[in-house]
This record gives structure tokens, sequence and C-alpha cells, in this order.
């Protein structure tokens, strides 16, 4: 039962920041070619491209990731009065 619990919470945790880091990455990697093609080097012009996506992908997804965290965690308070009543 608990099992089941700890790989809900791996998945969730994976979605909830793996979607925010596949945004960054991507986003770099993006910038990168782009600076490489035009030959400006500026560090700061990355950096900025990266936050911008990640904002981006918290500021669509928060509501959707908030749910399932408080519906997980409301399972997870509900099953621990349950344990209390197998013992």
């Amino acid at each position: 039962m608990f099992d089941s619990y700890i790989a809900q919470a791996g998945l969730i945790i994976a979605i909830c920041s793996g979607l925010p880091v596949l945004a960054g990455s991507v986003c770099g990697l993006i910038a990168a070619v782009i600076q490489t093609a035009t030959q400006v080097q500026e560090q700061s012009l990355s950096y900025f491209a990266k936050l911008c996506a990640v904002v981006l992908v918290l500021a669509l997804c928060w509501s959707w990731f908030s749910a399932q965290l408080v519906q997980f965690t409301g399972e997870v308070l509900g099953s621990v009065a349950l344990l209390g009543r197998m013992r």
C-alpha cells in the first residue's frame, strides 16, 4: 500500500521538477545554437532566456502542480489514520 505512495511521489516529483528543467534545457540549447551561429558570446542572454522559459512553464502549470500535490498529500494523510487502525 505504501509502496504505491512512494512510486506516486516519485512520479509527481519527476513531473513537477522535470518540466521546468526540460524547458530551461531546450531554451538553453536553442540560445547556444543562436549564439554560435551569430558569434555573440554573451552569457547573460542565455541565462535570461532560460529564466524566462522556466518562469513561463511554472506560471502555466502552477495550478496543475498544486492540485496534484494537494491531492497526493490528502491521500497520504488519510492513509496515516488507516495505518494507526491497523496496529
